[in-house]
């Protein structure tokens, strides 16, 4: 995690592909917080937001996760 937030840009490729388990995902969540308005990410994938809760099979986590990545900077 120390590594990983040193980063300025964070890019995470083809979401989707292979759905995370359950503890990858948290760990996952815990690294798009910690990015939060802080630090840029980039996100590909070939799957909506909607369909993203097949990806993290939690619906608010999935939300939360969303939220963070698809807020505007003002």
């Amino acid at each position: 995690m120390k590594q990983i937030e040193k980063c300025d840009l964070l890019i995470c490729d083809e979401w989707g592909y292979v759905p995370f388990e359950k503890g990858g995902a948290q760990l996952l969540f815990q690294v798009i917080s910690a990015y939060y308005e802080k630090r840029s990410i980039i996100v590909t994938t070939n799957l909506e937001f909607s369909k993203w809760n097949g990806i993290f099979y939690d619906e608010r986590m999935t939300a939360a996760i969303v939220d963070r990545l698809a807020q505007l900077a003002p």
